[in-house]
């Protein structure tokens, strides 16, 4: 009984001594706790402000922030482990191996993101502007960190991974604020080539929607055994570029029958 005792009465003062030295551990580990927090919203709040002044696209901003914030709570976490006494080397030995493992798993996802990054932070194109890219020519309506979403002209959604954009040509159609669109007409030799020129020419004159500088290039680009080929190559802001685009070789049809000009 003596002997049950005793072992009991040093269990007692082997608690008493753990929880004796754990007390002032607990302490740091609140004081740690509370001033972490502390630095890590005001560092949060003076990040937010630099992003702000930069002005710095939003998703990016959104991405960077919470990355930040996981970075910070992680140093404050392994810190508050290390004031407990925790071993942190076998932790941190896990933690490296699964990073790996993950990395590999998900190469192809962080392959995304890191293209998404370099997407935003070059700016090839923004949300608006209409891209031809990997085969797809279409208006960005959704710029994210992983994929680009676009509507096509035929009003088609198209989802395109950023790994795939970034390592393609990107060419913004819209980045000038103005666009280039070439037409081809074919006249037979029978008519007057000159004369279909000028026709073509005092139309496009006429139409306000053709910039007048840099004016319209209009010139035989191809000739064959019984038809020459006129290309035409008005230049025309944003805005009026699908509206000519789909109207103005059939107004050019209809100026040529006018003067007598049969297309062949």
């Amino acid at each position: 009984m003596a002997d049950v005792f005793s072992i009991l009465t040093g269990n007692f003062v082997n608690i008493e001594s753990q929880v004796t030295d754990l007390i002032p551990k607990l302490g740091a580990v609140c004081v740690i706790l509370a001033v972490g927090f502390i630095i890590i919203k005001i560092a949060q709040k003076m990040i937010s402000k630099f992003f702000d002044k930069v002005k710095i696209e939003y998703t990016i901003k959104t991405f960077l922030e919470k990355a930040i914030g996981i970075i910070f709570w992680a140093v404050l976490i392994t810190t508050i482990l290390g004031t407990l006494g925790v071993d942190l080397t076998g932790i941190l030995a896990g933690f490296g191996i699964m990073g790996f493992i993950i990395g590999f798993a998900l190469k192809d996802t962080l392959s995304n993101l890191a293209a998404g990054l370099f997407i935003l932070f070059f700016k090839p194109f923004k949300i608006g502007d209409w891209v031809e890219v990997s085969g797809v020519t279409g208006k960005v309506k959704i710029l994210g960190i992983a994929a680009t979403t676009f509507r096509t002209t035929n009003n088609t959604k198209v989802t395109i991974p950023n790994a795939k954009i970034w390592s393609s040509a990107i060419k913004n159609l819209t980045a000038l604020k103005k666009l280039r669109k070439e037409f081809v007409i074919p006249v037979s030799h029978a008519y007057n080539i000159k004369e279909a020129i000028k026709v073509i020419k005092k139309l496009l004159d006429k139409d306000e929607r053709i910039l007048k500088e840099p004016s319209p290039d209009v010139f035989v680009s191809k000739i064959d055994r019984f038809v020459s080929y006129i290309t035409v190559k008005p230049m025309m802001s944003i805005k009026d570029y699908w509206p000519v685009r789909n109207d103005l070789s059939l107004n050019i049809i209809e100026a040529l029958k006018k003067a007598g000009i049969k297309m062949n």
